[in-house]
């Protein structure tokens, strides 16, 4: 029972008692002496008498007699009792449901299913919404109570204080495959689908680019549903001055490369990829899905200026283009100035520190740098050409775990003629555009993350490689949580090669038949 509806029952008793309580007592019809036990009128008789001529009741103690006769109020006792009886069919109809477990939903009207919805939380909202689907299904709603609930529906699912059930997604998409509620409602629920949240790091020192991750907090969608939503930046403030995204010398991500192509890289974030639980690919929505930026910290004006020191307010506003995925594919799109786009306004909280307090570098240490060097021993070196003639792909693994210190490193390989550049990672969670780790974290264990660096080389052909890890100070400025880095260069030589494929130069391995791959395997 919703609480609504249990304390205006309570009330409805209290009112009923109040009403039997006043007709009892009654009215007084006049100012002659009564006996309060018997209410016997003790006119003539009252102060010369010790007791009661009619019940024997001693008047002398203190209260004995009142003043005035009294009529009850018959009437005003029946409606009492009249009103008693609806809270108390009530709650004893609750009582024996409950008594014996039955559902008390598929009783009650439909309005008042929706009613209840409004304003229930928790497992009774969801045995709510159950019941709705289930005469929805059955063909028990009329189109106004399906509108009524959708409305409520909708309420529940841009409220992020409220919990969000899987069966009001399966409602709305329900009621909108059979044409029975607006177009504009159903874009609605599609831009609400995806809720997020601001996370930035906590302090940047001033003059640093801010780092900041739009995060997916949760999909308020339906149990199968799949949802594609696309994120770009309308802008974003501190203290109420504009930022802008920070360039610097870093290149393009490959979110903002591949939007170059439609000219929205400079606002571009990223994508969302949202799917219900029962969905065939709802592995994709257990997935951290965010998606990085980085502000600049200096705001633009008549004169460029960094931000004051101290604490600053935080507001980014994100453009959301969502599309169903009903057969499995969407449509992107990359026009963030459609009219049917949705905005959310994210807050969060940076303090701008002085120029001198960023990322703490600590110098070269015997143990830590026996720990570090140990812990960061490259791991699995790969190259395979891709039918490429000139360039190769390359990938190395480490493993930064249980560091004593953190480390933020760009990654090069190297031979006695030549340096390649492939890319970098750090130990804490980087938003930087110039880290090109792909982190894995096997089965959420903290001793099993794993940093996959991977790159394009030229004219590479070694079967041994010197991996050289060169500290970079700007890259952990870009990360979230890393406020002192590692700052020794660490070499690891003669580290094998495995190549995919045939390397240059060597004499093409013989491919087996399919009849001896059958035999002997591949």
């Amino acid at each position: 029972m919703a609480a609504p509806i249990l304390l205006a029952l309570l009330l409805l008793l209290l009112l009923s008692a109040g009403l039997i309580a006043l007709g009892l007592r009654g009215r007084r019809i006049n100012n002659h002496p009564t006996c309060r036990q018997c209410r016997f009128d003790l006119s003539g008789v009252y102060p010369a008498a010790i007791t009661c001529p009619e019940c024997g009741a001693g008047l002398k103690r203190d209260g004995a007699v009142r003043p005035g006769a009294r009529r009850r109020r018959w009437v005003c006792f029946s409606a009492g009792l009249l009103l008693a009886l609806l809270p108390i069919l009530s709650f004893g109809a609750l009582a024996y449901g409950l008594a014996i477990g039955a559902n008390l939903n598929q009783y009650k009207p439909a309005r008042l299913l929706i009613w209840e919805s409004r304003h229930a939380s928790g497992p009774v909202s969801l045995e709510l919404i159950k019941e709705l689907l289930a005469r929805y299904n059955a063909s028990k709603l009329s189109d106004d109570d399906i509108r009524r609930a959708v409305v409520v529906g909708l309420e529940r699912q841009a409220d992020a204080a409220r919990a969000w059930q899987p069966e009001w997604g399966d409602f709305i998409e329900a009621a909108d495959s059979d044409d029975k509620i607006d177009k504009e409602q159903f874009k609605k629920y599609i831009n609400q689908a995806a809720l997020l949240e601001l996370e930035c790091r906590p302090s940047v020192a001033q003059g640093d680019p801010i780092p900041i991750l739009v995060k997916l907090k949760e999909s308020r969608i339906g149990s199968a549903s799949q949802v594609q939503a696309t994120l770009s930046l309308d802008q974003a403030r501190a203290g109420g001055i504009t930022l802008r995204k920070f360039r610097g010398n870093s290149r393009l991500p490959r979110t903002e490369q591949f939007a170059t192509m439609f000219g929205e890289a400079d606002r571009m974030l990223g994508w969302l990829h949202l799917t219900g639980q029962n969905s065939r690919m709802g592995f994709f929505g257990a997935r951290d899905q965010s998606a990085p930026l980085l502000l600049d910290s200096v705001y633009l004006g008549d004169s460029p200026a960094p931000l004051d020191t101290g604490p600053h307010a935080l507001e980014v506003t994100v453009n959301i283009d969502a599309q169903p995925m009903r057969t499995g594919t969407a449509t992107w799109s990359f026009d963030q100035r459609a009219p049917d786009a949705h905005q959310v306004t994210l807050k969060s909280q940076v303090q701008i520190t002085a120029p001198d307090t960023g990322v703490r570098v600590v110098g070269p240490d015997p143990e830590i740098s026996r720990q570090v060097r140990e812990t960061l021993e490259p791991r699995h070196v790969m190259v395979n050409n891709y039918g490429q003639d000139d360039y190769y792909f390359a990938q190395v693994q480490f493993i930064p775990a249980k560091l004593p210190v953190g480390v933020a490193f760009d990654v090069l390989f190297k031979s006695p003629d030549k340096t390649w550049q492939l890319g970098t990672f750090t130990s804490g969670r980087a938003v930087g555009r110039d880290d090109d780790a792909v982190v894995f974290n096997y089965a959420g264990r903290d001793d099993s993350i794993e940093r996959q660096v991977q790159g394009q080389l030229q004219d590479f052909n070694l079967d041994t490689v010197t991996i050289v890890l060169r500290p970079n100070i700007d890259l952990a400025k870009r990360t979230l949580d890393l406020d002192s880095v590692y700052n020794e260069e660490l070499i690891y030589e003669n580290v094998p090669v495995q190549w995919e494929g045939d390397r240059p130069g060597a004499t093409p391995k013989k491919r087996r038949g399919f009849l001896e791959r059958l035999l002997f395997g591949s």
